[in-house]
């Protein structure tokens, strides 16, 4: 049976073009090439083809390949197994070496940006952040003993428990165990797995989850190493799952994979716009994972649940970049009903944490008796903005393309809310940027200094 290359190709898995210079080199040459100019190939050029791949998949280079071949039947002696099992043995020991190395640079944070070193300093707010393109570290792990913050760093994470039960129930589901109709919140107490399969719910997870996908550092309860209090080093609920972020990692490129799955778990988590998240707050460590399926993103967020100044007060962080002429306004905009809070100070820094200006009392307080609605529909003229031009802060100092950072804080009274927006023009165009002012009473209402913070330096 003659076949087009195009054909051989398809079933040997190379390309056109391969095959092509194959041709050209006399490696493999079609049976017959017709009329019309197109190379034909038999079954012995099937035959032949196979050979060299298998050669191919040796290491052994093209020229030594056409030498065998040459050898009419001659396979490889053992000697030269034993060579070729050697060069690719040396081969193996360098690549697992660069790969050792690389894991080890990846397995440390990177140089966070000096102004938050100046954050992290005036507050001594510690935590880390894990994607899929950085892992950065703030502070300490343990700062009491001087701990840092590595991946392979334990802390408790509440409602892993919960989302591990619906993976295994998925699983349980897939296998004809349990109703695929079944509604979250009956996996959630794990029991429902528990009387399906007749083992402790450690062991469903220890099958399903912790082996299979190799997250070592990965238990129910046990001991952490993030301490969100002073000698806080047990994880205070023994049902509560403890692991670090070099496993949650591992659990989220597996369910990246599995899109039918994740998709269930996105559904039985309430989440948003097709983006998956689940919070915790333990022991005073506050910690977040989310899951962008479309984008195959994921984000590890561990940190001080307390992400508060001294006094309760709200600190803004905006970022300016490449301002046209210098002009800053930062003005209050909507305002919720019963909302009441004061700007206390506003500060300029460069991009290295050094401060370039200070102002106190900036003379901005807000109370709303009425209903939600714009600040300037209930206040005078100056009570709800302030302007500034860096160009008379700087003088010749102001650089254009410069990148400042604004810190603006607000004290609050009551957990009501209000926008405190910024200004300023780049590239004709303008920039905009607001944070929501408010006292943190509750764990959903806290706010990630760190996030913020970080999104305004990079």
């Amino acid at each position: 049976m003659k076949m087009q290359i195009s054909e051989i190709a398809g079933i040997a898995g190379v390309s056109v073009r391969t095959l092509q210079y194959y041709d050209s080199i006399d490696l493999l040459k079609p049976a017959e090439t017709d009329s019309n100019g197109y190379r034909l190939y038999d079954e012995g050029s099937l035959e032949r083809l196979k050979i060299i791949l298998y050669y191919r998949s040796l290491d052994f280079s093209l020229k030594d390949i056409s030498q065998l071949l040459e050898q009419k039947g001659q396979f490889l002696t053992y000697k030269m197994l034993a060579e070729r099992r050697l060069a690719l043995a040396f081969m193996k020991k360098h690549t697992e070496k660069l790969m050792d190395e690389i894991d080890g640079r990846l397995s440390e944070p990177v140089k966070i940006a000096p102004w938050f070193d100046k954050v992290q300093a005036d507050y001594n707010y510690n935590g880390f952040s894990y994607s899929n393109d950085y892992f950065i570290a703030w502070g300490k792990a343990d700062s009491e003993n001087n701990v840092p913050f590595t991946l392979d760093s334990r802390f408790a994470f509440g409602w892993l428990r919960e989302l591990f039960s619906v993976f295994c129930g998925i699983v349980f589901e897939r296998q004809g165990l349990s109703d695929p109709n079944t509604p979250a919140e009956k996996y959630f107490g794990g029991t429902l797995l528990e009387k399906i399969s007749g083992r402790p719910l450690e062991e469903i997870f220890k099958e399903y989850i912790f082996t299979p996908f190799e997250m070592d550092n990965t238990s129910i309860g046990g001991s952490i190493d993030i301490i969100g209090s002073p000698g806080n080093n047990i994880c205070e609920d023994p049902r509560e799952i403890v692991t670090t972020a070099a496993d949650l990692k591992k659990f989220t490129d597996v369910i990246l994979d599995k899109k039918e799955e994740l998709k269930k778990m996105i559904c039985y988590c309430l989440c948003d716009d097709g983006e998956f998240k689940v919070y915790s707050e333990l022991g005073g460590v506050h910690a977040e994972i989310s899951i962008e399926p479309d984008k195959n993103k994921y984000f590890i967020t561990v940190c001080q649940s307390d992400a508060v100044p001294d006094n309760n007060e709200r600190v803004m962080y905006y970022p300016i970049a490449e301002s046209d002429d210098g002009y800053l306004k930062f003005e209050v905009w909507t305002v919720q009903s019963g909302a009441e809070f004061e700007i206390r100070s506003i500060k300029l820094f460069d991009k290295n944490a050094e401060e370039l200006f200070s102002e106190e009392n900036i003379g901005i307080h807000v109370l709303n008796n009425g209903e939600e609605r714009q600040a300037k529909t209930f206040m005078c003229r100056g009570e709800y903005y302030r302007e500034f031009d860096l160009r008379d802060i700087l003088g010749e100092k102001f650089d254009p393309k410069g990148t400042y950072i604004a810190e603006v804080r607000a004290k609050s009274e009551t957990s009501r809310s209000g926008q405190m927006g910024m200004i300023y023009l780049r590239g004709g165009e303008w920039q905009s940027r607001y944070f929501n002012v408010f006292y943190p009473t509750a764990a959903y209402d806290k706010y990630n200094l760190f996030l913020e913070a970080h999104g305004c330096v990079t």
